[in-house]
């Protein structure tokens, strides 16, 4: 917003420069001609010298935006990571139905390749397990004791 200001401004004021300048008579002639020219080149210099300042501020802006979305991206990550410890944790414990439930939360993360397949991997894992009738039975007694 602050640049498309600055660019209004800065046309603004090559306008009255070009005006201030051709609307200047001097008797003298060349001599006039000559001081145009001058006030025209000190002006373009003035134009260039804010253009090169607006690209420069706008450099920085996306610098800093840029930054900050590689800092929100790997913030996020480390969540995604978490969720996956977490998830291996309740495995271990044979807490099959969290660790499900925490796996499909990673849905909502755009995951590296390599949390990717750790994932894709936990995930059979505990299709495996839970498609096992032993398991699936002792799953259910627990269920059924804790119900009481």
């Amino acid at each position: 917003m602050k640049s498309i200001s600055l660019a209004r401004s800065l046309a603004l004021c090559a306008a009255v420069a070009l005006l201030t300048a051709c609307n200047r008579q001097d008797d003298s002639g060349s001599a006039g001609a000559s001081e145009s020219g001058s006030t025209l080149s000190d002006t373009a210099a003035g134009l260039k010298d804010t253009a090169q300042q607006v690209v420069d501020g706008v450099k920085q802006t996306a610098d800093k935006a840029g930054a900050e979305v590689a800092r929100q991206a790997e913030q996020l990550q480390a969540e995604a990571q978490s969720l996956i410890d977490k998830a291996k944790t309740l495995i271990a414990e044979k807490n099959y139905e969290d660790a499900l439930k925490t796996l499909t939360n990673l849905s909502n993360f755009k995951l590296t390749p390599e949390q990717q397949k750790t994932v894709d991997n936990l995930k059979a894992q505990l299709q495996q397990l839970m498609s096992n009738p032993a398991v699936s039975n002792a799953a259910s007694a627990v269920g059924n004791l804790l119900n009481r």
